[in-house]
């Protein structure tokens, strides 16, 4: 999206840390804009969802891939080049769980 971001992170261990790992992604993404003068700022805050189900984690993974279509940005969320995932095909993992 232009203006915000959406995250699913798994943890991969029992001392995963959340709270630490946005703090981090902020700090380094904070100073890359900074160095490259953009005008534009972190919110100070975060929102967080446990997902605790597979239905759960279908119906966040559908609003995050929606998230372009309903601000009018593309008419199917596969048409947005920022929707991706690390290491799994989206598409397959909403058609498999819907």
């Amino acid at each position: 999206m232009p203006d915000h971001l959406h995250l699913i992170l798994q943890g991969q261990h029992e001392q995963s840390d959340l709270y630490a790992t946005i703090l981090d992604f902020k700090h380094r993404a904070g100073i890359y804009l900074w160095r490259s003068r953009a005008h534009s700022c972190l919110q100070k805050n975060f929102y967080d969802h446990l997902i605790r189900s597979d239905t759960e984690l279908a119906s966040q993974l559908t609003y995050v891939a929606e998230n372009p279509v309903r601000r009018g940005l593309v008419s199917r969320w596969q048409d947005y080049r920022f929707t991706s995932s690390l290491g799994i095909d989206l598409g397959s993992v909403l058609e498999a769980m819907l």
